[in-house]
């Protein structure tokens, strides 16, 4: 997946366990309703950016203004996948940052998970960046 980077970054980055990985989507993901199969329902959420872009370059700058960097004092971020089939993975935000292309060319629809913030980043094939904080649990 994200074999061809340089051994340094590849060390900030961990395959979480399926425990791990359960966890952090019912800390994020978990805590929204589905919109579709694949969106999930911003009802109810403190929404902090939203906007429709028409391609992954586009995504990327909407991208980089929203996931935290080192001013933020690099918090870890969580990736989570739209497809089962890709493990989610974690690492620092910065690293995040600075591999984002890499990532986007790894599945069309995904999340940014960041728990120190307890902040959701979604990306959808319709080409749709959200960024928001989860609704409360009930």
């Amino acid at each position: 997946m994200l074999a061809d980077l340089p051994s340094a970054e590849r060390a900030w980055i961990r395959t979480l366990t399926d425990a791990e990985d359960a966890a952090y989507a019912a800390a994020s993901i978990s805590r929204f309703p589905l919109a579709s199969q694949m969106a999930i329902d911003w009802s109810g959420a403190e929404i902090i950016r939203q906007e429709l872009v028409d391609d992954d370059a586009e995504a990327l700058d909407v991208l980089l203004e929203v996931i935290p960097g080192e001013s933020a004092g690099d918090p870890e971020c969580v990736i989570l996948w739209g497809s089962l089939g890709i493990p989610s993975i974690i690492l620092p935000a910065t690293a995040a940052r600075r591999n984002l292309a890499r990532i986007l060319e790894v599945a069309a629809e995904l999340w940014f998970f960041v728990p120190a913030q307890d902040l959701l980043i979604e990306y959808t094939m319709e080409g749709e960046v959200t960024a928001g904080r989860p609704p409360a649990r009930g």
